[in-house]
Formats: structure tokens, sequence, C-alpha cells
């Protein structure tokens, strides 16, 4: 046997601790590119513009259930929303506003709170004159379903329960007129 050096290494060594360290290295490379069960999960995209609006069951502030397919035949608008959120507070004023303007024409709006205590949620119903249904959404399921990732998120949804405009992060008041509009005189 041949020695590669004063190491006391023989060649079949070193060919052998070289096709180990290939060995491991290839296991540790395939073993980190291989997704784990978790990321296998399939997932499913946002809803989106041109789609229809997934339905959903959610408690109301007085404990009534609501479904969003109860509203098919209405302009619906889902507000995502959280009383510690300063952008829902802001544009908040505005969405009452289009809401007592299109509530005669067949407008809905379903303000949707994020995972907070019924009690909470009323007080900023009661001092911001939410007159729409504000639904509780505990355990943050229909957020999930709508991948909301940021709040507020709203979307408005036409009678036949189309997605045709969705909007992440506050709407100043001009924003929520022309979107109020635009929806209204969707069919």
């Amino acid at each position: 046997m041949t020695s590669t050096g004063n190491s006391g290494w023989t060649r079949e060594r070193y060919y052998l601790f070289m096709g180990l360290l290939f060995f491991v290295g290839l296991s540790w490379i395939v073993g980190t590119r291989v997704p784990s069960a978790e990321r296998q999960k399939p997932t499913t995209a946002a809803p989106r513009p041109g789609f229809l609006a997934p339905d959903f069951e959610l408690p109301t502030l007085d404990g009534r259930m609501v479904k969003l397919s109860d509203y098919r035949g209405h302009h619906v608008v889902l507000n995502f929303w959280a009383t510690w959120c300063p952008p829902c507070k802001a544009e908040m004023p505005a969405i009452v506003k289009e809401y007592n303007r299109y509530k005669g024409e067949g407008l809905v709006v379903l303000a949707i709170d994020q995972a907070e205590s019924p009690e909470k949620v009323r007080a900023f119903v009661e001092a911001h004159g939410m007159t729409f249904p504000v639904l509780l959404d505990e355990k943050m399921r229909v957020a999930d379903v709508y991948r909301i990732r940021s709040l507020p998120t709203t979307y408005f949804i036409t009678p036949d329960g189309t997605i045709i405009d969705k909007v992440e992060g506050m709407m100043n008041e001009a924003m929520v007129r022309s979107r109020f509009q635009h929806l209204m005189e969707s069919r």
C-alpha cells in the first residue's frame, strides 16, 4: 500500500474518507433541498378580482350567525379591520359615510374584526357609528382563507359573488368614494 505523505494515510483510506465525506455532503444538500411535510401542504392563492369570493360563516356582535352567501344579490364590501389599527380607525368614517349613501340601493358592508373581545369591538362600533353588520373572526379563520396580511384589507364583491376589487391598506375618503361608486355601478 502506498502512503499519501507523512500522515499515515494509505491511498485506500484516503479514497474511503473522501467518498464518505462526499456522501455526507451530498446527503446534507439533498436533505436541505427536499421540502418538509409542512411546506408540501397544498396552498391556495388569495382571493382576487375576477374570482368568486369564498363563502364563510361568522357570528355578529349580537351572536347571530351570518354567511357571506346570505348576501347574494347585494353589492358587498368586506372590510377586515381591528380596533387597535390606526389606519382602520382613519378610514372607518368614510366607509360609514358611503354605506349610509348606498345602503338603500342594496349595499352591504361586513366589517370583520380580527381576534378581539366583543366588548372592545362593541365600544369601537358605538364610537364610530357603525350600523352595518360587524362580524367576529376570533380565530382568524376567515382572515386565513382571504390571506389577510395587513389591516385594513377590503374586498368589493358584486351581487353574483365575484370580487371586482381588493385594497390592501388604508383608503382615503376619495378612494372609498370611488371604490364604492364603482362597486354600485357593477352588475
